[in-house]
């Protein structure tokens, strides 16, 4: 018996009435239905062939449920024989006898129903789960998928689930669990995964690989090297268990198309010699019978892959090569010779193979199928291959794509020399060529990358349009890698002007990353389609780990990484160690920004990263990890070790051509010296902003100001500080990047008291030192406690009430409407009230409320800005500043020094309530919900770009109107939680859960016919307006 104990917990919490386990033999179904019973009261029932005659069937049926009860024969017998009419009264008979036993069984297992499974017994044992006795649970073991026709019916009622193969199967971490405990082996967490994936989670092939892995003398690796030659023992309990079973006709059907990945009728006939209507009878009967035949969707199937296997070794030479040649023609005339190649080198036929396989290249590269082109062109040997370079070319590109880098470049090296004198020139070897740059690109290798496209360049005339297209394509990416952006915005412009037919998304999206320009970049990768993510790897462009980059470089650890670990099982799952390199670096630097922040789970990151780099034999994937582990080395009291990374990274950047990473490294090494507090901190600083300026970027140069800031702030240097934090925080302005000093990026200060002090000093700064104060108010959170003093002596004069009626008010007395004398000004403080820091740049305003950019629509911003001003400052002189609207070049954001606005504190107590619990909770909740008189800006509902917050906020408070009742019912409040239930109701007529909380509260307080006239209400209303029928069991929604 194996045990299972995540699959036990996992089927036991199914509390349904019946519980069908259905797979085929060899997945412990008989097993799981012991262990999950074991201790209860059951009867179990081991069914056989003559059960087929329902009334044999009852017989037994009596006979077993009675030996549990411990009692004589109970119900009427029956007669073996009689007419299967008979049945319907034997069995309620028997029903009724069942619910006077004193000791009932709590389980009835029907166990091998696959043998009656299609007889009269199908409507006896529907009878039994509709007529079931209230405390009996049903369990149903098959190795066919059951099609009773009341089968449906129950599930749709929730009264019956089904447990397959896929959850009997292992899955690798219950599989290192299982081998530990029962073979005291440990498999590494690939050697699991090639396990599960060799045997498709089949548990008695795992347990007698678990065997035959625990007996051999060999190291573990060697042993698991030996997998295919210990599966005699797999292949034995399949020829005697199920292969040898079968009628003559299944068992040739099973032997013709076991070569077939895919199971299709055209094909299978094709190679069965038989119409396509009987192959599709026969999948369907393989798949019905649990003849390891599963449906993948509404017209394929698939043999498992050890069934497979187990079948070719059925086959002997003749027989296995007249069949690859059957599929391999099928596929050429339906026009996919892709699934023809692996049949045509199956046959021998390896010339054929090749030609196939040259055709389908390109389609299988851009599905992903790289692993499949691999695998065809292993198959070929060199001399096919060397008859087809362009097959080669591909090759190098699926070698690459598989992180297979140093071997991508031998055969692209290969195909050159064959191109060119082939086709005599360099123009020939072009693809090639490009293959070698890829190869450099996927790398970040520019130096290297250079050389191949700038031989490309010199014959680029010559090339096919498209092909040119591509080259300045890769030339624009390549400059970016090596961090000349300026020259790669250029060229990329060019293209756009061309109307170019190439991808030119990705190269922009990194571009823009690289200029400091994080918000557009996020923004470019969060609305880019996911169709393509999971099929072709991308290396280090993968949505995910630019996303993880980009919010570690803004603070955000959390959303950082949740990208890197989503980065990380793309990685697994494309089988692409590069995707998992690149996001595990990514997962360290989200953890040096992650608070609290524990350093030392950043370094294990980081050496998890240069470990897979190592692996894949690539020195310029250690150059990030490098750079965290420099940073953090100080954090985790390493601080000998700092310069010891940093000069690996830079020497590492150095060599593979890659400025912008260069000067990161640099900055890295002024951060760890600044935090250390050594005196050469400052030369770092300012070489890596230096260098920076010059590669385009303005995120570093940023960075670096603000530590050369904190540096000059420590000494005092007035002055310099004075110079830095201008050029700092008009940098932030202007690249809207408010995180930096709200929270904590891996490059930034990261201790909040440092932050604030640093805007603290730039309040005094005439240019900056609005924003400063903005800013620090920003760090240290709503609470007016805790701004500093010179901010709070006056307390804010404007309150802003959104949530219903929109209105104004300062000093207590309302903004009259005859204020507001342009629509567009209030619309103005409307954008600024949705957005979430309540602050935008100038351009983002004028793009959502004027159509274009254009110098008149610029001219109407100022004067409605004006008219805005005038509104909430009428006595404000011109030469004053604005206190409620603030400026700093062309950024404008609502100072919450002097504004006050209700939907910030509505959502502020919404998060204490619905996250604190007790009376903290119950009070903030209460308080929200006073606070909501209304949808969000309801004077303007078809101000679009509010459309989305009103949503939030409504939902919002839908929620809490459920959970404040609840609260209140709890406490014994009920008249008051149906009065919350009623105010919810009045905010939204058709909010279900509202009433139900009303019904709720009056059954808790004993009023059920007030219960009854609220769910009456409710129904009617959904009906008459919605077409909704509703229906309620009012006992059971008396506990809400």
């Amino acid at each position: 018996m194996i045990p299972r104990p995540g699959l036990v917990g996992l089927v036991r919490a199914v509390t349904l009435p019946v519980l069908v386990l259905d797979a085929e033999a060899g997945y412990g179904k008989s097993t799981t239905a012991d262990l999950i019973t074991a201790g209860t009261r059951r009867a179990w029932f081991g069914l056989a062939p003559v059960d087929r005659d329902p009334l044999v069937f009852l017989e037994n049926l009596v006979r077993v449920v009675s030996l549990a009860a411990g009692v004589p024969t109970i119900g009427p017998p029956g007669e073996p024989g009689q007419a299967a009419v008979g049945w319907p009264r034997r069995l309620d008979g028997f029903l009724d006898s069942f619910e006077e036993l004193a000791t009932p069984p709590e389980y009835l297992i029907l166990d091998d129903y696959d043998l009656v499974a299609g007889s009269p017994v199908d409507a006896v044992l529907d009878h039994l789960i509709e007529n079931r006795p209230p405390d009996l649970h049903i369990v149903v073991i098959t190795r066919s998928h059951l099609r009773a026709p009341g089968w449906t019916l129950h599930r749709a009622h929730g009264e019956l689930r089904t447990i397959g193969r896929s959850v009997l199967a292992f899955g690798p971490e219950e599989l290192t669990e299982y081998y530990h405990h029962e073979f005291g082996i440990t498999l590494s967490p690939e050697q699991a995964r090639r396990l599960v994936e060799e045997t498709e989670g089949w548990p008695i092939a795992l347990s007698l690989l678990g065997q035959h892995l625990r007996d051999h003398e060999l190291p573990l690796d060697a042993s698991m090297a030996d997998i295919p030659d210990s599966r005699d023992e797999i292949f034995a309990y399949l020829g005697d268990q199920i292969f040898r079973k079968q009628p003559l006709r299944t068992r040739s059907f099973l032997l013709a198309i076991c070569g077939l990945e895919t199971l299709e009728a055209e094909v299978c006939g094709a190679v069965a010699l038989c119409p396509p209507r009987d192959a599709a009878g026969m999948l369907a009967e393989l798949e019905q019978r649990g003849l390891f035949c599963s449906r993948e969707d509404g017209v394929t199937y698939r043999l498992h892959r050890l069934f497979r296997d187990f079948l070719d070794t059925q086959l002997d030479e003749e027989g296995r090569r007249l069949f690859a040649i059957r599929a391999a023609e099928h596929y050429r005339q339906t026009g996919r010779p892709e699934l023809a190649a692996p049949h045509d080198a199956r046959a021998g036929l390896l010339g054929r193979a090749a030609s196939d396989a040259d055709i389908a290249r390109s389609r299988l590269l851009k599905a992903g199928q790289h692993f499949t082109l691999l695998a065809i062109s292993d198959a070929l040997g060199d001399s096919a291959l060397d008859t087809h370079p362009t097959l080669r070319v591909a090759r190098s590109h699926a070698l690459r794509m598989a992180s297979r880098y140093h071997e991508a470049l031998r055969e692209a090296e290969r195909a050159r020399v064959l191109l060119r004198t082939g086709t005599g020139g360099l123009v020939g070897a072009a693809p090639a060529l490009a293959a070698i740059a890829h190869v450099h690109l996927d790398t970040v290798e520019p130096r290297l990358a250079s050389e191949a496209l700038t031989q490309l360049g010199r014959h680029a005339e010559r090339l096919p349009n498209d092909a040119r297209q591509r080259w300045h394509a890769m030339v624009a990416e390549n400059h970016v890698n090596a961090g000349r952006l300026r020259e790669a915005g250029r060229l990329l412009e060019e293209l756009a002007d061309l109307d170019a037919d190439v991808d030119l998304e990705h190269v922009l999206v990194r571009l823009v990353i690289r200029r400091g320009e994080l918000h557009r970049g996020r923004a470019m990768l969060e609305t880019r389609s996911h169709a393509t993510e999971a099929k072709v790897p991308r290396a280090h462009r993968e949505q995910a780990a630019l996303l993880a980059w980009i919010n570690g470089l803004l603070g955000s650890g959390e959303e950082a990484e949740r990208h890197a670990r989503h980065g990380m099982r793309l990685g697994a799952d494309l089988r692409s160690p590069i995707v998992t390199c690149v996001c595990q670096g990514r997962l360290g630097l989200a953890q040096l920004c992650r608070s609290p922040n524990v350093p030392e789970e950043a370094v294990e990151s980081f050496r998890a990263a240069l470990a897979t780099a190592d692996e894949i034999d690539l020195p310029r994937f250690r150059a990030e990890p490098l750079i965290g582990l420099t940073v953090s080395a100080h954090r985790t009291g390493d601080t000998t070790a700092t310069m010891r990374y940093a000069h690996q990274a830079l020497e590492i950047l150095h060599a593979a051509g890659d400025a912008y990473m260069f000067a990161m490294a640099t900055l890295a090494v002024g951060v760890a010296l600044a935090e250390q507090g050594n005196p050469h901190a400052a030369d770092w600083l300012a070489r890596a902003r230096d260098q920076a300026v010059a590669c385009g970027d303005a995120y570093l140069p940023l960075m670096a100001d603000q530590w050369l800031g904190e540096l000059a702030l420590r000494a005092g240097r007035t002055e310099d500080f004075a110079q830095h934090a201008t050029d700092a925080l008009n940098a932030t302005a202007r690249l809207s990047l408010d995180e930096i000093w709200i929270s904590s990026p891996w490059l930034g200060i990261t201790s909040t008291t440092e932050r604030t002090e640093w805007l603290t000093a730039a309040r005094r700064l005439p240019e900056v030192g609005a924003y400063a104060g903005y800013l620090g108010s920003r760090i240290v959170g709503p609470s007016r406690a805790a701004l500093p003093t010179s901010i709070t002596q006056d307390a804010p004069t404007l309150r802003i009430q959104t949530l219903g009626r929109f209105s104004v008010l300062r000093d207590g007395e309302e903004i009259p409407a005859r204020a507001w004398t342009r629509r567009k000004a209030m619309q103005i403080l409307w954008l600024l009230i949705t957005s979430e820091r309540h602050s935008l740049r100038r351009e983002e305003i004028i793009d959502q409320l004027w159509e274009d950019a254009t110098d008149s629509a610029i001219r109407q911003f100022r004067v409605c800005l004006h008219t805005l001003h005038a509104a909430l400052e009428p006595q404000r002189s011109s030469r004053a500043d604005t206190r409620y609207v603030k400026t700093v070049g062309d950024r404008l954001w609502l100072d919450p020094t002097t504004v006050e606005i209700d939907l910030d504190e509505f959502r502020r107590l919404a998060h204490v309530g619905l996250e604190q619990p007790g009376d903290t909770g119950l009070t903030a909740m209460l308080a929200a919900l006073d606070l909501y008189d209304g949808p969000y800006l309801a004077d303007a509902p078809y101000f679009d770009p509010a459309v989305a917050t009103r949503d939030a906020v409504a939902a919002t408070y839908r929620d809490l109107v459920v959970s404040a009742a609840r609260a209140l019912c709890e406490r014994g409040q009920y008249l008051r939680a149906a009065s919350i239930g009623r105010r919810g109701i009045e905010q939204d007529p058709y909010h279900e859960a509202a009433y139900r909380s009303v019904a709720a509260a009056y059954l808790a307080a004993g009023d059920t016919a007030a219960a009854a006239r609220m769910e009456e209400f409710c129904r009617k209303r959904m009906q008459d307006d919605l077409g909704i029928s509703i229906a309620w069991d009012l006992d059971a929604d008396g506990a809400l």
